[in-house]
This record gives C-alpha cells, structure tokens and sequence, in this order.
C-alpha cells in the first residue's frame, strides 16, 4: 500500500524532529485513515521510539481542527475560483500540475491566511474562547459505516469475554 508506505516514511521524519525519549515521549494527534490505524509497522515504530498514538473519532477531525473549518475552506474556494477563471479565459485546456502553483499563487494564500480567519476558526470550535456546550453530542455521534459489527478473524486478539453470554458487553478488536 504505497499511502502506509509514505505515511511511515513521513513518521520517521517526525521521529527525528520530535526526537522522543522515555523522559520525554511524543504525542502525535490523527485521524483515523487506515494507514494511521492498521499498520503493524507504525505501531512497532511508536512503541519503540516513545510515541503515543491517539486517533480522534471516526468523523469528527472537521469539528476539532480550526485552520479545516477557517482556512482550508476559503483557501478551496479561491483556488476553485482562480481554476475557473482560467479555464474560463483557456477554453479547451485543462488545469495541470504546471498551473497550479500559478493559479495558487502567493495573494491567494495570504487572502485566505488572515489573522481575522484564525480567530475565526477557533472562535467556531470553541477552545478559544472556551464555549464547552458548542457542540452537540449527536455531532459525535457515530456514522452508519462505522457500526458495522466487527469481523472476527483468527489473527486478531478479542479483549472481553469470549465466553460471556451477555451480549450487552461489547467485544473490543484490535488488529
């Protein structure tokens, strides 16, 4: 899987930039992408290397990172905006890898990158000033692919009873 492969590769340049150590481990936030999550080479990496690994939930990442909700946004919108205009002035051609760092372009960014669009974004998912109700828990709530019962393989280790009866008492696997 060449994203896994990429993934561990930009991993050990954090490790060396992070440099943890036992007095000092690193924490290192993400979302829950497959390559974060299923990779037996990444875990024994973090394992050795002092980092703790924390997945946000399925789903919520969007909610808890303020430059997604205030920059990002904006920043698509203008490139969108720039691509269609060139497009529009270019008919019959189409946007390549060598028009985009033209069409992205320095006013771009800092049109997108304002002090005002920061503020914004943290004012929004609200640590900053600190709002604890301004999300709902339905907004937490879990999606319909992620509820799926859980496939039992025979490589994998099932925490909880297996012989319990009751059914209530969800199994945990972790691969």
């Amino acid at each position: 899987m060449d994203s896994e492969k990429n993934f561990i590769k930009s991993f050990k340049k954090f490790l060396i930039r992070a440099a943890p150590s036992v007095q000092e481990p690193a924490l290192l936030l993400l979302d829950g992408h497959a390559t974060h999550t299923k990779s037996i080479e990444l875990i024994n990496l973090t394992r050795e290397n002092n980092v703790v690994l924390l997945c946000f939930p399925p789903h919520c990442t969007h909610r808890m990172q303020p430059l997604d909700i205030s920059f990002m946004a904006p920043l698509n919108t203008f490139y969108a905006d720039e691509a269609r205009k060139s497009l529009r002035d270019h008919l019959g051609r189409c946007v390549t890898i060598n028009q985009i760092g033209k069409l992205f372009g320095t006013e771009l960014f800092m049109k997108a990158a304002s002090v005002q669009t920061a503020v914004s974004g943290f004012r929004k998912i609200g640590p900053y000033p600190l709002i604890p109700t301004i999300f709902d828990d339905w907004m937490f709530a879990p999606a319909e692919t992620t509820e799926r019962p859980v496939a039992h393989q025979n490589t994998s280790v099932t925490i909880g009873s297996p012989t319990s009866s009751d059914s209530s008492i969800p199994n945990v696997t972790m691969i």
